[in-house]
């Protein structure tokens, strides 16, 4: 029982720590905008009174338990059908110009190569 204690103590103080740290380090961030920058905000369409606000409307979101349940378990399908087709990519499969029209190819996970009249744009959130 005593470690379990410690245990929860210990959680606690880290949790605090955590805490004060977000506190602390958004009141910095927060702290230092150089006034030329806060006048190019002011000069925004979606600047006012000192915050930005979302021109584009939100949908409407009614949280509920059933919107919950039917969120992981509702009768949509959420598995395809059949195995997705893997094609294994040649080495200069994108030397040739892309053709006309839109073609998306899923490398994986997040990547993904978009061909749209003529122009090529490689999508990875995960490069650095």
């Amino acid at each position: 029982m005593k470690i379990i204690k410690k245990v929860a103590a210990g959680f606690a103080i880290l949790l605090l720590l955590l805490a004060t740290t977000v506190v602390i380090t958004g009141w910095h961030l927060s702290d230092k905008i150089p006034p030329e920058l806060i006048h190019q905000f002011e000069t925004l369409a979606y600047y006012e009174d000192g915050q930005f606000f979302n021109e584009e409307r939100q949908a409407a979101f009614d949280f509920s338990w059933n919107s919950l349940y039917k969120s992981f378990s509702g009768p949509e399908q959420r598995e395809p059908p059949s195995p997705l087709p893997v094609v294994k990519i040649e080495p200069g499969v994108f030397d040739t110009e892309p053709s006309s029209g839109l073609t998306v190819t899923w490398l994986g996970h997040s990547s993904a190569m978009v061909e749209m009249d003529g122009y090529r744009l490689m999508v990875d959130p995960e490069i650095r």
